[in-house]
């Protein structure tokens, strides 16, 4: 076994014992602390690996942490810690890239509809024009999104 699991197997040990002392009640301030500081890292290194971005990790790292504390007086002794919180931080990443997925969605039949365009002044060849270089932005806009994110728009 190398130092990091034995270091890691440590710290995962603490962390089990402070989350048991915390929901017996017979905690101090000092103890809650240690518990985020040997949490911070661990979680911040898991949910980095679903966003590999530093605004978002931060985002869902703060719910999660929230969630914790919030949560932890339902936490179930029967069951590592580690799991638990790992779930959290799971449900959070997913959930918080569910919500960025559901910001770039577009409907395409609205994108396929021309928009009216009240001033009769343009001619048929002006209006066509328009229209052909609308098309031709939205797809070029298009091929820089995300392979993933650009099929699920085209679905």
């Amino acid at each position: 076994m190398s130092s990091y699991d034995v270091v890691n197997r440590q710290l995962n040990d603490e962390m089990q014992s402070l989350a048991e002392k915390i929901t017996g009640g017979d905690y101090t301030e000092r103890d809650r602390n240690r518990l985020s500081s040997i949490m911070y890292p661990k979680l911040k290194y898991y949910i980095w690996k679903f966003f590999n971005d530093h605004d978002e990790t931060e985002e869902v790292l703060h719910n999660t942490l929230f969630k914790i504390f919030k949560g932890l007086a339902s936490y179930n002794g029967k069951f590592r810690f580690t799991t638990w919180i790992y779930t959290i931080a799971k449900n959070e990443s997913l959930l918080h890239r569910h919500k960025l997925k559901s910001q770039f969605a577009v409907r395409l039949d609205n994108m396929l509809t021309p928009p009216a365009i009240e001033d009769n002044s343009l001619s048929n060849f002006e209006k066509e024009l328009y229209f052909d270089s609308l098309y031709s932005m939205t797809r070029a806009e298009m091929t820089q999104l995300p392979d993933s994110l650009e099929k699920s728009i085209l679905k």
